[in-house]
């Protein structure tokens, strides 16, 4: 809604200049100089009005307070107009902040209340589009459907303009396309495109048409519907609308295997995006280049986008397109061999899904409770009315005893009523929360189920490893040592090297195959025993195993008086062999060494050698100077 309200020339000027001209920053200055300088009130509500639009995308909790200072304001001068375009603003800035939903339901009644009382009819267009704004961000569809078919009928009963009905039916067939009720869609977005004003108003209706064809599997009049929103689009210079468009051509290109000319277009669609600085849409751009990747069966860039999907999500706080992303992430990380990193992502997903879910719950119960209260305080104040006026007409006709008694028969049948009334809504209101809580619940308990099975699926891969792997791997080695054995002595010199290293080779999958087994059984058994652990001990452990598995004896390791702490054996055991494997597998001089030692700093012990470190509450880092060495430090807690 427009502030109806004249504005100043010169105060219009003003901003257009400063539009064009300056940034953010010195648009809020110049405005905030106008509102010290003026002491004309039209001039300092429309300043106040820009600096609360200016501060909606950046910092919409301040535009919100800007915005009741402003109704404050105008409620001093009896601008009703402004005050209605404030509490819009108000929304949706409480909107972009995420506030809760009975502040966003308080603000609507409120602006109901104040057309209402100094508007007029056709105003409540806009009321009612904002109600269903508030049940889209519910995910109440068919209560948002319901009040943008209020808003439509006013608007055609007051001839309010092609466009705001093209918009009104453009949202109402969106809404049916969500649920997938596409035949119904269709004719609602078919007549908002018949209104539709403008090109970028065409180019949204044209989209939305382009997924409907899309689902119902006409994918030739999809991607030439989606072609003709982009070229709208580009006449209304909409870069956004544009590289959308051109993902979504892509996207058709995929579903029919022409994967080069899909690749084409996404990169014309990540051109466009940097070119015109509209990066909100990378999100989408990366899930669907993942997607594009795990289709054509090259998994590792398929991560490597959706990573940046992730990331990209995160650092913009939009989280749309993160349920796909950790789909494609688990799906991908399988398929490359990368169980637990698979398994990890999958965990991530069922978190997020269990917060969203939560969320929606506690967004519906705060939604039933705020309606429940508002319509109890309605009760009780119509009742504290009823009251007043039997008050006072017992005052005035005190000498009709007869009429008075009468009167406060009527007022006790209405309060009882109203009371009964109010309890039958409260107990329903009770049925509707218990179904939807029964209806979450059984949600979680199957997202358990299928961390349940997750967890059964590792268990096994572990089982198969630790028995199935480890066995053929001992049999290869000795008839590898069975056949050199075999040999006459003169052949045997010339095939040593070879059987030395099948042998070694054999002995390393081994090591591996059992410190794999050992390090899912440690990570996932949360009650592992604490006791005190010499680490000298263990290093000579860690020393007896490299002497067993390597037939070179030219390395040192030197350990010097390393403490007694209170640790888990099996898990230190696991880092320090698996660091001075590699400080040795790594090491190119003739004698490699390893020196470990040990202080005692800030309740924690550093040892010379990240899921496991982190389960003791430790961590290690590394300090590398060329041509001297590498040295890991492992802060474990004393």
């Amino acid at each position: 809604m427009l502030i109806r309200s004249a504005l100043p020339f010169l105060l219009c000027l003003f901003c257009i200049q400063m539009g064009l001209a300056q940034d953010l920053d010195r648009q809020r200055d110049s405005l905030l100089n106008v509102l010290e300088a003026t002491d004309d009130n039209a001039t300092k509500v429309s300043a106040h009005y820009w600096l609360a639009q200016l501060d909606l995308y950046t910092h919409p909790q301040n535009s919100a307070q800007l915005c009741r200072e402003l109704i404050a304001f105008c409620e001093q001068i009896d601008d009703h107009n402004t005050i209605a375009a404030a509490y819009t603003l108000l929304f949706n800035a409480q909107l972009y902040y995420g506030a809760p939903a009975d502040t966003l339901f308080k603000t609507i009644q409120r602006y109901e209340q104040h057309v209402d009382r100094h508007l007029e009819e056709p105003d409540l267009v806009n009321v009612y589009w904002i109600y269903a704004l508030y049940y889209d961000n519910l995910k109440q569809a068919d209560k948002e459907i319901e009040y943008y078919i209020r808003a439509l009928g006013l608007a055609r009963k007051h001839e309010q303009g092609a466009s705001i009905g093209g918009a009104l039916l453009g949202n109402i067939g969106n809404v049916l396309m969500n649920q997938d009720r596409h035949e119904e869609a269709k004719v609602y977005l078919e007549q908002s495109l018949a209104l539709a004003g403008d090109a970028i108003g065409k180019g949204s209706v044209k989209h939305s048409l382009g997924l409907v064809f899309r689902e119902e599997g006409a994918h030739e009049l999809s991607l030439k519907t989606f072609q003709e929103s982009y070229d709208l689009f580009a006449e209304g210079q909409d870069y956004k609308g544009m590289a959308l468009a051109l993902i979504e051509q892509g996207v058709h290109y995929d579903r029919i295997g022409f994967f080069e000319e899909a690749n084409r277009i996404f990169i014309s669609a990540n051109d466009l995006i940097e070119r015109n600085d509209v990066g909100s849409v990378l999100p989408f751009l990366y899930v669907t280049l993942a997607k594009h990747y795990q289709a054509r069966g090259d998994f590792r860039t398929a991560v490597q986008f959706a990573e940046q999907a992730l990331s990209e999500s995160e650092r913009q706080q939009s989280y749309d397109n993160l349920e796909t992303t950790f789909t494609v992430l688990h799906e991908c990380y399988a398929k490359l061999g990368s169980y637990q990193k698979a398994y990890e992502i999958r965990g991530q997903e069922l978190v997020f899904r269990d917060s969203v879910n939560s969320a929606e719950l506690r967004t519906n119960v705060e939604a039933l409770r705020t309606q429940f209260e508002v319509e109890q305080k309605e009760s009780e104040n119509q009742l504290l009315k009823a009251q007043a006026a039997t008050d006072q007409k017992r005052l005035q006709n005190r000498n009709i005893t007869a009429l008075a008694l009468l009167l406060g028969c009527l007022l006790l049948f209405s309060w009882a009523f109203t009371v009964y009334r109010a309890s039958r809504q409260k107990e329903k209101y009770n049925e509707e929360l218990a179904a939807k809580v029964s209806a979450r619940t059984a949600d979680l308990e199957e997202a358990n189920k299928n961390l349940r099975q997750a967890n059964y699926e590792l268990n096994t891969f572990n089982h198969i490893a630790s028995h199935d792997i480890k066995e053929p791997m001992r049999n290869i080695g000795n008839h590898v040592g069975l056949i050199y054995r075999m040999l006459p002595e003169d052949i045997q010199p010339k095939f040593r090297d070879y059987f030395d290293t099948v042998r070694l080779s054999t002995a390393q999958l081994y090591t591996v195959i059992e410190d794999f087994s050992k390090y899912i059984q440690l990570s996932k058994d949360e009650d592992f025993v604490i006791e005190t652990v010499d680490l000298n001990t263990i290093v000579d452990n860690v020393r007896l195993g490299l002497d067993a598995h390597n037939d070179q004896d030219r390395f040192t390791i030197v350990n010097k008086g390393l403490p007694s702490i209170k640790t888990n054996a099996s898990i230190v055991y696991i880092v320090l062999k698996n660091i001075i494997e590699n400080g040795l597998k790594f090491n190119s001089s003739s004698n490699p060494t390893v020196e470990i030692s040990a202080r005692s700093q800030d309740g924690y012990t550093e040892v010379l050698v990240k899921l496991l470190l982190n389960k003791l509450g430790g961590s290690i880092s590394l300090e590398s100077e060329v041509n001297v060495g590498s040295t890991f430090i492992l802060r474990l807690p004393e």
